[in-house]
């Protein structure tokens, strides 16, 4: 599967009304949080998908298994914006919102062969922002690849690839063509 159909897969997710997160932004991450100052505005709870790394196995010339890594980067409430709430009440309900997105991504299934349930890897706190609570959750899974497929008419066979060629003349002399089915 491709990546793009991954990104839209785990985006579609994201802003599935049964998840409730009530995002107002869901991208992919391009350092959104460390230029926030200079980015368009998003909206205060957003999620951004970053393709952390994708490790590609060979299974055959036309197939590669992938690993892949994905970080979703969440941004919740600037402080600014919540000034009326204690600091205290925004932190309890961020780490709650975080969890809202783990809970919402865990054992996702991206719908293409072979994959994989998505698994929580890792979390860390990004704490380098003036406004913004941004959290970092990685998510592993595992899709196959056949997009390196060029061939369409060929069978795929264990061990590899053949390609039927007929090289002799047929002769057909006989004017009626049976089809199989008993009928002329």
């Amino acid at each position: 599967m491709s990546k793009s159909g991954i990104f839209t897969a785990i985006k579609g997710r994201l802003e599935d009304p049964a998840c409730n997160l009530g995002l107002k932004k869901v991208g992919l991450y391009n350092s959104q949080y460390d230029n926030d100052n200079k980015e368009e505005p998003y909206g205060s709870k957003s999620a951004f998908i970053e393709f952390r790394e994708i490790f590609h196995s060979t299974e055959n010339k036309n197939f590669q298994k992938s690993d892949y890594l994905v970080t979703i980067h969440v941004g919740y409430e600037s402080y600014k914006e919540s000034s009326s709430l204690s600091t205290e009440l925004t932190d309890v309900k961020a780490l709650d919102f975080f969890d809202s997105v783990y809970a919402c991504l865990q054992g996702f299934m991206i719908d293409c062969p072979d994959t994989t349930p998505m698994l929580r890897k890792a979390e860390r706190s990004d704490i380098n922002h003036n406004n913004i609570i941004h959290w970092e959750i990685d998510f592993s899974f595992t899709a196959q690849d056949a997009d390196g497929e060029d061939d369409k008419d060929k069978t795929i066979i264990v061990g590899g690839t053949v390609t039927a060629k007929i090289i002799a003349d047929l002769d057909i002399d006989n004017p009626v063509v049976r089809t199989g089915d008993g009928e002329i």
